[in-house]
């Protein structure tokens, strides 16, 4: 790859980081209250409440081979103070380049959302779902249905 080709490539990345991190902090500054720092085992992003039990949830993932911008808007009931369950619809954008591949694509996933308060401001989530996954690279593409398993730990800051 050349070096314009090269630039090309991070000027375009730099404008998804910036559309990104926009979204995410307007969610913020309109949302109600539970802002939460969200770390898991695919990335990290923010979480908000908008109104009462729904949520919204930006995540990334920056790595050099694979980068994946995620999004998920859910509907959380508290069931008692320390545990919640609800559901909700992700879908990410992914992008990705190896030493032998490269190309983009989406998933989208219907997912059951678990959250465990360990503290008053700190819980471990765990999202459950069947996601439908289209990557195309070249000349190579694939579709279909991947079971997909998300843990993570949530500190809220509001």
């Amino acid at each position: 790859m050349n070096l314009e080709k090269k630039f090309h490539r991070i000027k375009n990345m730099n404008k998804k980081f910036f559309y990104f991190f926009i979204l995410l902090f307007s969610t913020i500054l309109y949302s109600q209250n539970n802002i939460a720092l969200v770390i898991g085992s695919y990335g990290i992003g923010g979480k908000v409440r908008f109104y009462k039990s729904f949520f919204a949830e930006a995540k990334i993932w920056p790595d050099s081979e694979i980068f994946i911008y995620s999004f998920k808007g859910s509907y959380n009931k508290n069931f008692s103070k320390k545990f919640s369950i609800g559901g909700g619809l992700e879908v990410s954008y992914i992008n990705f380049k190896t030493e032998d591949l490269s190309g983009e694509g989406n998933y989208i996933m219907p997912v059951g959302c678990f959250e465990y308060f360990i503290l008053e401001k700190l819980s471990l989530n765990v999202d459950l779902g069947l996601c439908l996954i289209n990557l195309k690279a070249k000349d190579k593409s694939v579709f279909g249905p991947e079971f997909v398993t998300n843990l993570g730990i949530n500190i809220y800051l509001k």
